[in-house]
């Protein structure tokens, strides 16, 4: 939020506010997807409790496809990585159901992706999640695995994507990972391999009772033929909002210092408040490491700290 300008003493100070916390979540029991009931609360799905079906119905909110409100609800495939049912060098394509051992009897198990020349790329997995916290989400901490089931002769590309839409299309590129053709088809891997991502979302303003979609998509590079195979597991989704700061104030100027302050309003949900105090600089854009000083103070409320400024200069600071 912009003042005017308050002049005394050859000093001119430019107010901005803005939240300098730091934020952790709380510890408490995890919950099941797609519905997100709390914050600061791991929500989470890792599709073992699918069945060993080749049409198996995928827990609700996901869906395979490139937009979430036409998209497939049941697999078209389902193999394992050793003895019967084990994927293959000739196994077809499809939306799949990936068991870690016997496909029968796994406990083990993701959802993903096999193409080949009947089963084109890109295709998609997209997850509706709906805000049922009862306050508006800022953030979305999201972690999940890429779990690779059989070796192929093509790379493909895993992209991220999320957004407001049925067809998310926000790019988060460090949920992504590209994977390097392999020298061949053949290779079964057995557990499969793992690649761990982790997504912070953070800007967001998905109000209670909304929804939002998180999307991957595999793209094979030049076509779809000999592909790899590779599944989504472990999916974990925390939310949190951010604490609010407004009001800021200065009093108390002199020819070097000045008062500064604001007021936390709000801790935020999700969240707990570690620290409170100023930032300042002399141009726009302050950041919070721009001469950051701790007030000493971890709750909401009304807050001023006295800091040093240099004669005559014009100053932006954030509370």
């Amino acid at each position: 939020m912009m003042r005017n300008c308050f002049s005394t003493c050859c000093k001119t100070i430019q107010l901005v506010c803005i939240v300098m916390a730091t934020l952790f979540a709380i510890q408490t029991q995890a919950q099941t997807l797609p519905s997100l009931t709390s914050t600061g609360v791991a929500h989470t799905q890792n599709f073992d409790a699918i069945g060993a079906s080749p049409t198996a119905t995928l827990p609700s909110g996901f869906k395979f496809g490139s937009d979430w409100s036409t998209a497939r609800t049941v697999v078209n495939r389902a193999y394992g990585t050793s003895g019967t049912g084990a994927i293959t060098s000739t196994s077809g394509g499809g939306d799949c159901n990936f068991a870690n051992g016997v496909l029968a009897s796994a406990t083990d198990r993701s959802i993903g992706f096999f193409n080949s020349g009947s089963w084109a790329t890109p295709d998609s997995i997209i997850l509706k999640i709906t805000n049922n916290t009862g306050a508006a989400i800022s953030n979305l901490d999201i972690s999940f695995d890429y779990e690779k089931y059989r070796s192929g002769t093509r790379a493909f590309n895993l992209s991220f994507f999320h957004g407001s839409t049925s067809v998310p299309n926000i790019a988060e590129t460090t949920g992504g990972q590209a994977y390097a053709s392999d020298l061949a088809n053949t290779t079964i891997f057995n557990p499969p391999t793992t690649i761990s991502k982790t997504v912070s979302l953070s800007g967001l303003s998905i109000p209670n009772g909304g929804d939002y979609y998180i999307r991957w998509t595999m793209t094979g590079v030049g076509g779809s033929t000999n592909s790899q195979a590779i599944g989504i597991d472990n999916i974990s989704i925390t939310a949190s909002t951010l604490p609010t700061v407004i009001n800021p104030t200065v009093s108390a100027i002199t020819t070097n210092s000045a008062t500064l302050g604001a007021e936390v309003t709000g801790i935020g949900s999700g969240t707990s408040l570690l620290e409170r105090g100023t930032v300042f600089s002399t141009s726009t854009g302050v950041t919070a490491t721009d001469n950051a000083l701790a007030e000493g103070g971890t709750d909401i409320g009304v807050f001023t700290q006295s800091r040093t400024l240099l004669p005559e200069t014009r100053y932006f600071f954030k509370g």
